[in-house]
């Protein structure tokens, strides 16, 4: 009697500890993930240097439950950790003070949730200095083509801020008509800089 009571015992206490609301198994609940998730990333908005600091903002990734945006500041030419933060889910913002002007930092922002999951990671390489130095994010064809100035929707973009190119784009839709006509040219070149993360640009 005492053995099958020990047994109906062991099998609510798995019941319980074990299977969540949607009936999957997990035998150590908020323990390490012997099965990890590759989390979506945060999409950047914004980044922008001024004398002495970096401020930048971007949108939590949706339909995903997360319990830290991590940003990591390193000195780009060392690896050396300048500062490290942590911000809740609605936060989307980050200010970093007390950096040098005219040393390249390299900032990381990741995702991370309760199982020890996290996303891949956005890394920006940016250099404060006097005035502002301003960095746009590529996503898409029509992102991509606003690089050149002058594009309606995208009003602050020039052609020597700083880009990074955060999706492999296609540019197919520019194959009729002119097509994808040249960013910049002899006599107003393109005298920003341009991060490719392993991204490509294709058609």
């Amino acid at each position: 009697m005492k053995r099958k009571t020990f047994i109906i015992i062991f099998l609510l206490f798995i019941s319980i500890s074990g299977c969540d609301s949607n009936n999957i198994w997990d035998f150590n609940p908020g323990g390490n993930n012997d099965d990890p998730t590759v989390l979506p990333d945060v999409t950047m908005t914004s980044i922008k240097a001024g004398s002495g600091k970096i401020d930048m903002t971007w949108i939590d990734p949706a339909g995903t439950e997360f319990n830290t945006i991590n940003v990591l500041c390193t000195v780009t030419s060392t690896s050396a950790e300048f500062s490290a933060a942590e911000f809740l889910p609605g936060d989307q913002a980050c200010s970093i003070t007390g950096v040098t002007d005219n040393t390249e930092y390299t900032v990381t922002v990741t995702v991370t949730d309760s199982r020890g999951n996290s996303s891949t990671g956005i890394s920006m390489d940016i250099t404060p200095q006097a005035g502002t130095v301003e960095g746009h994010f590529i996503y898409t064809a029509a992102d991509l083509n606003a690089v050149r100035g002058g594009v309606a929707g995208y009003d602050d973009w020039t052609l020597d801020d700083t880009y990074y190119l955060m999706a492999d784009v296609d540019l197919s839709g520019y194959s009729s008509g002119d097509g994808w006509l040249p960013v910049g040219d002899s006599i107003t070149p393109f005298t920003g800089s341009f991060e490719g993360n392993s991204h490509t640009i294709s058609n």
